[in-house]
């Protein structure tokens, strides 16, 4: 390649990640965002009012995805947007920082330039176009944070001409990522072992391993220190209840991307005597990342993109290390293509979010600025459907989580054996519905939608009825009689409800 052709290539490995970023954001922001992302947005506006995280905002994970919410809205406070749009073009911008980045990195490593493109391209297609149904995600975040992280713990420290204090960095800014769900860290611990076994100890203590290290310990001692009630209110709960949420095996096992994983293997298993460090080190982080998406055991589709991630970029590096596209190597290309369009296919056809709720629920609201409450397992029922509406959401839980696994142990466990067991879980139950019925009295919601489904998401097929369960508090019994039923949502057959706010009494301090 000439001098001139290498300057035009360096300066595009710099130039896509700008264009990619703006044409993400006039993509994205056309659409709603996600459940999670939605409820994130409406919930840490209420930490920044005053609300305690743990105690008046029930969630099931860590804080950190709060506080990385938070310049969000302080941007849309300032520009005078909606917090979607603002959160939006945010993490953009953020991906297209962190393209940048890795852009850096990889024009200052030797690799061979052709190389360098492929992890590029690979990497923009990863932040930008593989969660097109999952924008900004947790795993998507993950992503967005670690990639340079990634990309220098697969090309290799000595290949890359950067300094020490970039590199630490680069871990640093990994770790706001990878601390978003510990499972994520069994990437990194991929990428540490796919090396020569003599010399883990050395690469612990790289400094981008440093790095990560020292930010996960800061976020650790930070946690306990702000947020303990995360360990004395959720995580005992928790581990009690939330297993019985999630997706059958068969749906967790049964995917497109099993397709995709055994198709790598067997180019693994085919290649394997020309597989070069770099690719070892991919088909490590996609052992890992595989290793995040089963041990969640959930089946959430957004769980399995660091999977298919990962599972893309070795599949095209194996194929581009051996020049198999230049040589047409039959079976090597027929089993990337096969790798590449399962692990990503299933992705791009789902297209933008969209949970079809959105709609069908608001064409229930005449009031501005409504006060909503959704008795659901879903956290899609209730959002992004608050948001899109300008309303304000009346409860401390995004989705009745406590409730299912409670109902469930019961019926598993026989009390006359475990005593303690039962009671443990009649407690939990006891502790839902109070809760429930403080936010009901407190919040005094204008609009109620219930979950009627014989079949509820996540209950074992067990029968439930949200507003029966409720009664059984006489203060919510008593509130519940100045609601009146104004229909029903059919095609999701939901409940929905009107209410008196005026009627409905504050509890007893």
């Amino acid at each position: 390649m000439t001098e001139v052709a290498s300057r035009r290539l360096i300066a595009g490995l710099y130039a896509l990640p700008i264009v990619c970023a703006a044409l993400a954001a006039a993509f994205y922001s056309q659409f709603l965002l996600t459940h999670d992302s939605s409820w994130y947005l409406i919930a840490t506006r209420k930490f920044l009012e005053g609300q305690r995280l743990y105690l008046d905002i029930i969630e099931i994970n860590p804080p950190l995805n709060f506080y990385l919410t938070v310049p969000a809205l302080v941007l849309a406070d300032i520009i005078q947007i909606s917090d979607t749009l603002s959160y939006t073009l945010f993490y953009c911008a953020l991906a297209g920082a962190s393209t940048l980045w890795a852009a850096r990195l990889l024009e200052r490593s030797d690799l061979a330039n052709g190389d360098r493109l492929l992890f590029l391209v690979v990497g923009l297609v990863g932040l930008f176009l593989l969660p097109i149904s999952e924008f900004t995600q947790r795993e998507h975040i993950m992503l967005i944070f670690a990639l340079p992280y990634f990309y220098l713990s697969i090309i290799g420290r000595d290949r890359a001409s950067i300094g020490v204090f970039e590199q630490f960095a680069m871990g640093l800014v990994a770790a706001l990522g990878l601390a978003l769900k510990p499972y994520f860290l069994l990437i990194p611990l991929a990428l540490l072992l796919a090396g020569p076994s003599r010399e883990i100890f050395k690469r612990a203590f790289f400094p981008a391993n440093l790095g990560l290290a020292l930010g996960l310990v800061l976020y650790a001692l930070f946690v306990l220190v702000f947020h303990f009630e995360y360990f004395t209110q959720i995580v005992p709960i928790a581990t009690r209840v939330y297993g019985d949420f999630g997706l059958s095996w068969q749906t967790v096992l049964f995917r497109s991307e099993a397709v995709a994983l055994f198709f790598l293997v067997l180019l693994v298993l085919w290649t394997r005597n020309s597989l070069d460090q770099v690719g070892r080190s991919l088909v490590a982080g996609t052992l890992g990342a595989l290793a995040v998406y089963l041990i969640q055991f959930k089946g959430w589709n957004y769980q399995a993109l660091p999977f298919s991630f990962f599972t893309a970029l070795s599949a095209l590096w194996i194929a581009h290390s051996r020049r198999s596209f230049a040589r047409r190597e039959t079976a090597v290309l027929f089993l990337v293509m096969g790798a590449v369009i399962f692990a990503i296919g299933p992705q791009l056809k789902r297209g933008p979010y969209d949970t079809k709720m959105v709609s069908p629920f608001a064409s229930f609201i005449e009031a501005p600025a409504p006060r909503i409450l959704v008795y659901s397992t879903n956290v899609s029922a209730g959002f992004p459907f608050t948001n899109a509406v300008g309303g304000q959401w009346s409860s401390r839980f995004p989705a009745q989580w406590l409730i299912p696994g409670a109902l469930i142990g019961l019926q598993e466990t026989e009390c006359g054996a475990k005593p303690k067991t039962c009671n443990d879980l009649t407690g939990i139950l006891g502790a839902a519905r109070d809760a429930n019925t403080e936010d009901f009295l407190r919040n005094r919601p204008d609009y109620v939608f219930a979950d009627e489904r014989k079949n509820k998401s996540y209950f074992g097929g067990l029968a439930f009825n949200y507003i029966d369960f409720m009664k059984d508090d006489p203060r919510f019994a008593q509130a519940w009689s100045n609601c009146r039923r104004i229909g029903a949502v059919e095609r999701f057959q939901y409940g929905v409800w009107r209410c008196d706010t005026a009627k409905i009494s504050e509890p007893a301090e």
